[in-house]
């Protein structure tokens, strides 16, 4: 895949073409599975959407006309990613097909979603200053951390509605993944441990420090 070749800040580079390297490497690699290319590249195009397109859409001219075909790519490479999730974990309505025919349609609309991102961004940057690149690096890797982790081709990708769809999608895969014992392989904030109250402890069964008699 070809790099951007942009007078663009590293770590804003960084975070752009790290996802698409790891995706693919792990698709073309048959011993790793390929659910690391769904997490990689699902979260990916989420965290551009919440943070990258709202910036686009004002900085740029004509920017919520210059987006509608960046955001038909995403969308199919969202659905792609979706067909290629559900052959892997087992859903009856996908086990006909074939897995290396919905890998292949994975790698063709990643291709397609990075040329136009890297479009875009050659694009973007020539409005925003080192600072200004290196702020939104830093914002894309917080999503990446806190985002999606299956895709997500139905939600919305504009506006109130996309942001309230970010948190939502996120919260329900994190769930998932934990309860399906599912693999994460992007970056994400550890929660912090909780300590059982008196009643915790009791449904739980787990042992609480009684108070010491005076």
């Amino acid at each position: 895949m070809t790099a951007i070749r942009l007078p663009l800040d590293e770590s804003l580079r960084r975070e752009l073409e790290h996802p698409h390297e790891v995706a693919i490497a792990a698709l073309d690699d048959a011993g790793t599975n390929p659910l690391v290319a769904v997490t990689w590249t699902a979260t990916h195009v989420a965290a551009v959407t919440r943070v990258l397109h709202p910036v686009a859409r004002r900085v740029l001219p004509r920017g919520p006309q210059r987006m509608r075909s960046v955001v038909a790519a995403d969308q199919a490479l969202q659905q792609a990613l979706w067909w290629l999730d559900r052959r892997l974990t087992g859903d009856a309505r996908v086990a006909t097909h074939e897995i290396a025919a919905l890998q292949e349609a994975v790698r063709s609309a990643l291709e397609r979603h990075a040329r136009r991102e890297q479009a875009l961004v050659a694009e973007l940057v020539q409005h925003l200053a080192v600072a200004e690149q290196q702020a939104l690096a830093a914002r894309l890797a917080r999503a990446v951390r806190r985002g999606p982790t299956r895709p997500h081709p139905n939600s919305p990708h504009h506006g109130l509605a996309a942001v309230l769809a970010f948190g939502l999608d996120a919260g329900a895969d994190h769930l998932r993944d934990l309860l399906d014992s599912r693999s994460w392989p992007t970056p994400h904030d550890h929660l912090p441990a909780r300590v059982s109250g008196r009643w915790g402890a009791y449904l739980t069964a787990a042992p609480y420090p009684r108070e010491p008699k005076r």
